[in-house]
């Protein structure tokens, strides 16, 4: 081989190598959160205390007239014995509580038409918010505190309006939570893929927010994580006010980790759990492509705990191993092959084809199974590497915002962010 083609092989072939051992630690990472993190779905077959621990549902909405619907019907439709539904209108200006009310009542009347027991429900309207609240923590808070409901309720169940819950979810929410003497439990919903950025960009969206936060890491006992996806958090009366409540996350925009983190470290001895919802839970977080990028950049504002140069690092690190090290293989392979083609048998020629097989080998089943934990369709996977660009720019926007002191608008406020360094 030519000197002069020597050294860019050789720097391919580092990459593939590259490639190689991070696929192999993905796959290794993949494996050990799918054991700390089963479905649900399990703890249909645990049992429930008796007598069963009342749960209050409690969702806060912001003009959501087009998703709550379906949210209310689904929790009319809950198995579990003792739930209410608490309604908190945060400021809506659309016909939310119209929807919600004719919703409701179909739902009363089938359950009496079918001899099911009653479901308590609240509606509260919410006219201001406090200029120091978050307008979902102040409507969560309202909630608990003025909803007789809730001010009773043995488990409180925090849900977003734009999920959509499976008849057994809160049953076997409350079975695994009793399990494994949990004092806070959340699920991961699996979210909708019907547009285009739904199915481009957001499984690459979700697997950086789980890179942050490993399943793993975040379920084990000694030292987690702290972690909690707000579309449903199901947690404890006691823990929760011992940390006190959302009333002590009053400024939060990620109330959920904010929340998770209390009470790991707040309060000793406590316990979260976050599982995978499978077909428990769905959630269809944004209406477009606009208030998807918005929102996102929103989480991961919050996630890395406004720090700009957390951003910044997380979107290199992004391009790198979800763009280069995943298209490096197929270019190591093609290379390696025009070497062996042009100079038969040449050691760097082989070196290269074969770690980038290795390489493709090991890649294309880790990106596939982390798919598939999402619910997304598999063949989706082949376009990892552009969702990945997308998300890594949405990081370095996130953290270009924050140093420019841009605001973020969130549920029809702005919030100015303070940096954190």
């Amino acid at each position: 081989m030519p000197l002069a083609l020597v050294i860019p092989v050789v720097l391919l072939l580092v990459l593939c190598l590259a490639s190689v051992a991070f696929h192999a630690l993905l796959l290794v990472r993949i494996a050990s959160s799918s054991r700390a993190s089963p479905r649900v779905k399990a703890g249909l077959a645990s049992a429930i205390p008796e007598p069963a621990p009342s749960v209050c549902v409690i969702v806060p909405a912001h003009n959501e007239q087009g998703v709550i619907g379906t949210l209310a019907r689904s929790l009319m439709r809950q198995t579990y014995p003792r739930t209410s539904l608490v309604f908190s209108l945060d400021r809506c200006t659309d016909e939310t509580e119209q929807v919600l009310r004719r919703e409701l009542d179909a739902g009363a009347a089938a359950r009496r038409a079918a001899g099911d027991a009653e479901v308590p429900c609240e509606i509260l309207s919410i006219a201001d918010c406090p200029a120091d609240w978050a307008g979902k923590v102040h409507a969560i808070h309202r909630a608990v505190v003025d909803s007789g409901s809730a001010r009773e309720a043995d488990l409180l169940l925090f849900a977003d309006a734009d999920t959509e819950f499976h008849p057994d979810c809160i049953r076997a929410a409350v079975g695994l939570l009793h399990e494994r003497k949990l004092d806070l439990l959340s699920l991961l919903s699996t979210l909708t893929i019907r547009q285009w950025f739904e199915k481009v960009v957001q499984p690459a969206a979700a697997m950086e927010l789980i890179r942050q936060y490993p399943l793993d890491r975040v379920n084990r006992a000694r030292r987690p994580r702290p972690f909690a996806n707000g579309q449903f958090i199901l947690v404890r009366r006691g823990p929760y006010e011992e940390v006190g409540g959302h009333a002590a996350l009053r400024q939060f925009l990620l109330e959920d980790i904010a929340l998770a983190r209390r009470l790991v470290r707040k309060s000793r001895g406590r316990r979260i759990g976050v599982f995978l919802a499978g077909d428990m839970l769905r959630c269809r977080m944004y209406a477009d492509a606009k208030a998807f990028r918005r929102g996102w950049k929103r989480i991961y504002t919050e996630s890395t705990r406004r720090m700009p140069r957390r951003l910044t690092k997380a979107a290199w690190r992004l391009r790198l191993t979800g763009v280069v090290l995943l298209l490096v293989p197929w270019v190591g392979m093609a290379a390696g092959a025009a070497v062996l083609s042009a100079h038969p048998g040449d050691p760097l020629g082989v070196a290269l084809l074969a770690s980038g097989g290795m390489a493709a080998l090991l890649a294309v089943p880790a990106i596939i199974w982390v798919y598939a934990m999402q619910g997304a369709p598999v063949y989706l996977a082949a376009l990892y590497p552009i969702g990945a660009w997308i998300v890594s720019d949405i990081l370095a926007e996130a953290a270009a915002d924050l140093q420019r002191g841009t605001p973020t608008r969130w549920a029809g406020r702005e919030y100015n962010l303070s940096v954190k360094r």
